[in-house]
C-alpha cells in the first residue's frame, strides 16, 4: 500500500519481534499502544536503528493506534489521543479546503 502512495521502498520498517501474530504477546506485558513509552520500547529501538523520526504503532487487533515523533533533543514524544485527534482534524481540514467545490 505504501508504494501505491509513492513512498520509497525503504521508508517503512516493522518491528521484527512483533511483525508476526503472537497470541501470547511475548514481547509485551500489556499490548495496548495507549500505554505510551513502556510499550513502544522495541519501536523506539527499531526506529533509531533505521534513522526514523516517526512511529505509527497499533495493537494486535488494530483497533488502537499510537504515534510518536523524535524530537531535536533525541527524545521520543508520544502523542496523546487528544493530540492525535487534533492532528488528524487539522490535516483533514487543510486538505479538504484545497479541493475545489
Amino acid at each position: 500500500m505504501y508504494y501505491e502512495f509513492g513512498f520509497p521502498k525503504d521508508t517503512f520498517f516493522s518491528v521484527k519481534e512483533q511483525q508476526d501474530p503472537d497470541p501470547e504477546f511475548t514481547t509485551l506485558k500489556f499490548p495496548n499502544p495507549e500505554e505510551g513509552h513502556k510499550v513502544l520500547t522495541l519501536s523506539f529501538k527499531t526506529a533509531d536503528e533505521h534513522g526514523s523520526t516517526f512511529i505509527i504503532a497499533n495493537d494486535p487487533d488494530a483497533d488502537r493506534i499510537q504515534i510518536a515523533e523524535k524530537q531535536k533533543d533525541g527524545q521520543w514524544r508520544v502523542f496523546s489521543g487528544n493530540e492525535m485527534g487534533a492532528l488528524m482534524t487539522w490535516w483533514i481540514w487543510m486538505n479538504w479546503t484545497k479541493v475545489p467545490m
